[in-house]
């Protein structure tokens, strides 16, 4: 299934997949960066986008709990604007890939995923 980016001011639970995660600022997948304050819209995703890549290169996201993010709806405010929920997206699916691309011999996690 698709990682998909929905609006929470208009998400309507009954017409979901059912697995919506929250990503606004009231989680740790919260964009810290503002519009405005921060720059412009694309700046901002920029910036989250540095953010989070660093992030998981200094190992202070889990891979394990981004990958679960794969095949979920991630909801935010601001879509259907362009979001940092697109690039949550696609970090989420790259992880799952990585994450299922590591030895078979290591084990698996419960979730299918090869144990490093």
């Amino acid at each position: 299934m698709e990682t998909t980016v929905v609006n929470l001011n208009n998400y309507v639970e009954e017409q979901g997949s059912g697995f919506l995660v929250r990503i606004d600022r009231m989680t740790k997948w919260g964009n810290p960066f503002r519009v405005g304050q921060d720059g412009d819209r694309a700046a901002v995703i920029e910036k989250y986008r540095r953010w989070l890549w660093r992030k998981i290169r200094n190992e202070e996201i889990d891979l394990y709990q981004l990958a679960d993010l794969q095949g979920c709806e991630l909801g935010c405010h601001c879509h259907p604007l362009p979001c940092h929920g697109d690039v949550l997206a696609r970090a989420a699916e790259w992880a799952a890939k990585y994450l299922d691309g590591m030895p078979k011999e290591v084990g698996r996690n419960e979730r299918g995923y090869a144990l490093p």
